[in-house]
């Protein structure tokens, strides 16, 4: 009668090839499909098995089958497999392990906190982003009010001392240039940070979404993903303006 299954199954998938998708390059094939290979739908992690909606159908209607595990299909299903015993990893019992669902609930509770720790760090550096702007802008009304007094005291000294009134602003505009460069090589690196946390905080979110519980443990144990990627400890870090008092009096020769 099994036979008889089959061959029917092969058939009706002979015939409605057509109206069936093919599986593509990238794609999960039906393993039972004989010929054209069709598209799995799901793969079986008891039968470890890929089926096409057609050889599907068993699953749906056999009580017995019914109670297989269904997952979205995947390739490499003998990895899944004890060594062992020659049974799917999920059911033999004989095994001092953890079970794959306690160890999986486990595992995504800990992406959970890495999770929040990343958006932490991320918020913090945009803070501290913030604050680096804020000592710019800071620094930028102190250089223009030195500036406006230059131009106050070396314009009542005409040409005379216009080399003077020169050389002073280029020299308060290099410091706060210093000081933008400081700031701007800062931020930059803070952002970087901020792309390798939001990089790694997509992978920890897609890792948490994840049904397969394997694949989500492999994943993790191969990429060390609970750990946050390197980062500066940016707690002291301080844009220190220029000091500009007393520059304009140089260039006059004051005091005498």
């Amino acid at each position: 009668m099994v036979a008889q299954f089959r061959q029917s199954a092969q058939q009706k998938a002979s015939s409605s090839s057509s109206e069936q998708q093919v599986s593509k390059p990238g794609e999960v094939p039906c393993d039972v499909c004989t010929g054209t290979k069709l598209k799995a739908l799901k793969s079986c992690l008891v039968c470890l098995v890929s089926y096409c909606e057609i050889h599907l159908e068993p699953h749906l209607s056999a009580s017995r089958l019914k109670r297989h595990q269904l997952i979205d299909p995947v390739e490499n299903l003998e990895g899944r497999m004890c060594t062992e015993h020659d049974k799917p990893l999920e059911l033999p019992k004989t095994h001092d392990v953890v079970p794959l669902i306690e160890e999986y609930e486990e595992m995504k509770a800990e992406l959970g906190k890495t999770e929040a720790e990343i958006q932490q760090m991320i918020q913090k550096r945009r803070l501290k982003i913030l604050e680096i702007k804020q000592s710019v802008e800071l620094s930028d009304e102190d250089a223009d009010r030195e500036i406006a007094e230059g131009v106050q005291v070396f314009t009542s000294l005409r040409e005379s001392v216009e080399r003077g009134l020169n050389e002073l602003i280029n020299t308060i505009k290099e410091k706060q240039k210093t000081t933008e460069k400081q700031a701007e090589a800062f931020i930059t690196e803070l952002e970087q940070e901020i792309s390798e946390l939001m990089k790694r905080s997509t992978e920890v979110e897609q890792l948490s979404r994840s049904e397969d519980h394997l694949h989500l443990l492999q994943r993790v144990q191969s990429l060390n993903i609970q750990q946050p990627p390197p980062t500066k400890d940016w707690t002291e870090v301080r844009v220190r303006p220029s000091s500009y008092e007393g520059t304009t009096w140089e260039y006059q020769g004051w005091p005498p």
